[in-house]
């Protein structure tokens, strides 16, 4: 089954239930940038800055970029653990969802410690508390996604929020990976010392190219299914990018819902008909 991994082609064996199931789990396609990415991150985590004032990253992307699962990759390979009787918690994963204040991104990081404090404790309580944590637990990587949404906020609360970026940058010692789309440049940059203290690494929309098709041939190594797909074939390609817009997330979607349709239909390969003929509800920003 040269189509298919070692460990993909083991599921062939298995029911088609066993084998729907193993289609959908998040799969992990590296690409030419997601890797330099990671290589930077491993940079970040592992080794003294060439820059102290410029050791930050800012991840740019439009939705279904793959921003937040690189970043959920990379972490996947550090968990918290007991060495030498202390808790060591290498990354430190969180989401701007509450607001673009100070506070609730302090907040934010203290729930994903999974460390009590006072809700009602001032912001310099909650920012020392922060900064003893991440000392203490050895955190040596700080992931924030979502950053744009800093912009949902009033003119206050935002240099209120890049304030606490800025606290953390100096004080912390711990390198910073944001996350957004592209207003999260715009957003980072109202305050110049915090916008020099970033990298701007973007994720850019997919396009007909040999990278495109790399990106195809690897998703094919790992869709459980009998026969080969052929999806670098031009037809079906130029297909799978017109109905992704050029986005990973939905191209992996796509391919997820297909190849189950090809098991269901027993044609266990994903063809033009039949992604013509696959019922599936489209996302609402397609309807």
């Amino acid at each position: 089954m040269e189509h298919l991994t070692v460990e993909t082609a083991k599921w062939l064996d298995k029911s088609n239930e066993e084998r729907i199931a193993a289609i959908r789990k998040e799969k992990w396609v590296g690409h030419t940038q997601a890797k330099r990415i990671l290589t930077r991150l491993a940079e970040l985590h592992h080794y003294p800055p060439v820059d102290p004032d410029a050791n930050n990253l800012l991840l740019i992307g439009e939705p279904g970029s793959g921003k937040t699962g690189l970043m959920r990759y990379y972490a996947k390979a550090y968990q918290p653990s007991i060495q030498e009787y202390k808790l060591h918690w290498p990354i430190v994963f969180i989401q701007l969802v509450d607001g673009p204040k100070e506070q609730f991104l302090y907040e934010a990081i203290l729930q994903a410690l999974q460390a009590t404090y006072a809700p009602r404790a001032s912001i310099s309580d909650k920012r020392r508390q922060v900064l003893h944590l991440l000392k203490f637990n050895q955190v040596k990587l700080l992931f924030i996604d979502e950053v744009h949404q800093m912009l949902l906020g009033s003119a206050l609360q935002q240099r209120s929020f890049l304030a606490g970026l800025k606290s953390l940058c100096n004080e912390a010692s711990v390198p910073l990976v944001c996350a957004g789309v592209e207003s999260a440049h715009n957003a980072m940059c109202l305050d110049e010392q915090v916008g020099r203290r970033f990298e701007i690494a973007r994720l850019p929309q997919w396009t007909m190219n040999q990278e495109f098709v790399n990106l195809l041939k690897s998703f094919e190594l790992l869709l459980a299914l009998k026969k080969p797909s052929h999806l670098t074939e031009p037809a079906l390609a130029f297909k799978l990018l017109e109905l992704s817009r050029g986005s990973i997330g939905r191209l992996s979607r796509i391919l997820k819902l297909a190849a189950i349709h090809a098991v269901q239909s027993e044609e266990e390969r994903i063809t033009l008909q039949g992604l013509q003929s696959m019922h599936v509800f489209p996302l609402a920003d397609e309807s």
